[in-house]
């Protein structure tokens, strides 16, 4: 179970961190 739960977790974060990357830089390009 923990196990599901750890895959389900790092596919959803993975997608998130790239999201976050992404609003980063262009944050950065905006300011």
């Amino acid at each position: 179970l923990l196990k599901t739960q750890f895959d389900v977790l790092w596919k959803i974060s993975k997608p998130l961190e790239e999201n976050h990357e992404l609003a980063k830089s262009f944050l950065d390009e905006v300011v």
